[in-house]
């Protein structure tokens, strides 16, 4: 079976995340799953947290603590990461996928937030994923969903870049950002610590 590598941050080892993992299993049985989970609480204990163990696929678990460490060693100053880390989690989930590129080398990724309900008829998805081609699932009736932010953090950095956005996706098809097939040799070229920190 070809193997598929699924992450996101995950709140905890709760019954949320527990269903995300056995449905993700179940509904995918031809690949050999493989989650790299990073836990916004790797504390937190209930009645599902010892079930992850029975699950029919390979867990490796990440703290934000493991990947602040990371940045320490790829040259990022601690204050930064004291002063600006806490305020944008979401970057914790792109740390996560650098680390997958430059440790484990991995070619590509299934973003997988445990609130998606994936429908028995996913036939476009396997071939999407046994191919690593890049995927998401489409919000139509919700265009600017995952992109309330477009605007401020683009615009800073690139002037113009939501008329360009909007000239790439004229109908503004929105997407849900938690479910998307990434290429992950979209960070090669910030492998180095150099550019690591320009990142």
């Amino acid at each position: 079976k070809p193997k598929l590598i699924v992450s996101d941050l995950y709140r905890a080892k709760n019954k949320y995340s527990y269903f995300a993992f056995h449905q993700i299993i179940k509904r995918l049985p031809a690949f050999d799953i493989e989650i790299h989970a990073l836990w916004d609480d790797p504390e937190y204990k209930d009645e599902w947290t010892d079930k992850f163990k029975d699950l029919d696929c390979k867990i490796v678990s990440y703290t934000k603590k493991q990947l602040n460490e990371y940045s320490l060693s790829m040259g990022v100053e601690q204050e930064f990461i004291d002063n600006k880390f806490s305020n944008f989690k979401a970057i914790y989930i792109l740390l996560l996928a650098h680390y997958l590129r430059k440790v484990h080398k991995f070619n590509y990724y299934l973003i997988y937030d445990d609130d998606i309900i994936i429908k028995e008829n996913v036939d476009e998805l396997k071939t999407a994923l046994k191919q690593q081609r890049p995927c998401l699932l489409l919000e139509v009736m919700n265009p600017w969903c995952d992109k309330v932010l477009l605007q401020n953090l683009t615009e800073k950095v690139y002037p113009g870049s939501k008329q360009k956005y909007l000239s790439i996706n004229p109908e503004q098809l929105g997407f849900n950002a938690g479910f998307q097939g990434v290429r992950l040799e979209i960070f090669d070229d910030f492998l180095s610590v150099k550019k690591f920190q320009y990142l």
